[in-house]
């Protein structure tokens, strides 16, 4: 858990930069999960899609990059179903 106000600008800074954000182990100890946002016509985050597996599962190394890159999928479908263009 981000207990810091400086951790916690420090991780929004990777999420922005990343364009999707995941924690493992920090909101509960044996979850590891993605989220990705979902945009409107304005560009604006209006919700997000999130996904999870245990944290300890033995092919979490090659199971979260192939989530994540579904998730980003479908997240860019539905942003441009809102209008999205970016």
């Amino acid at each position: 858990t981000i207990t810091s106000e400086s951790r916690l600008y420090k991780r929004l800074a990777q999420v922005r930069a990343r364009g999707y954000a995941v924690v493992d182990g920090e909101y509960k100890l044996d979850l590891c999960a993605v989220a990705v946002p979902i945009r409107d016509s304005h560009g604006h985050v209006v919700a997000a899609v999130m996904s999870a597996i245990p944290s300890g599962r033995p092919d979490k190394a090659t199971v979260l990059p192939r989530l994540t890159r579904a998730l980003q999928k479908t997240g860019s479908e539905i942003s441009r179903e809102l209008g999205y263009r970016g």
